[in-house]
C-alpha cells in the first residue's frame, strides 16, 4: 500500500484516541524501536566489553571491526523500524498540530 494511503488509514484509527492515549503512542514507538534494536545493541555492548577486557591490540581491532559492521547493520535496522512506524508517527504529529491551525 502506498505510504500516503497508510498514513490516511492510520489517521482514521488515531482520530478516535484521546489526547492522553495519543501521547502514550510516543512511548509505544520508543519501546518498539528499542525492542527491534535490542539484539544488535546487546551484541555491540558485549563486543565493547570484550574489547575492554583484552590487552591484545589485534584482538581489540577485531572487536572494533565487528562493532563497526554491527553499527552499520543497526542503522539499516533503525531505518526499517522507522519506516514501519512512519504512518502512525506522522499522524500523531499532525493530529497534535491540528488544533493550533484551526481558526
Amino acid at each position: 500500500m502506498p505510504l500516503v494511503d497508510q498514513i490516511k488509514a492510520a489517521y482514521a484509527l488515531l482520530s478516535s484516541l484521546t489526547d492522553d492515549e495519543l501521547r502514550a503512542k510516543s512511548s509505544v514507538f520508543k519501546t518498539r524501536i528499542q525492542e527491534f534494536l535490542a539484539p544488535t545493541d546487546a551484541e555491540i555492548a558485549s563486543l565493547h566489553e570484550k574489547s575492554q577486557a583484552t590487552e591484545d591490540i589485534d584482538e581489540k581491532d577485531g572487536y572494533f571491526q565487528a562493532i563497526d559492521k554491527l553499527e552499520e547493520e543497526r542503522n539499516q535496522q533503525l531505518e526499517i523500524v522507522l519506516l514501519e512506524i512512519l504512518p502512525e508517527a506522522f499522524c500523531r504529529r499532525e493530529r497534535n498540530r491540528a488544533p493550533f491551525h484551526r481558526k
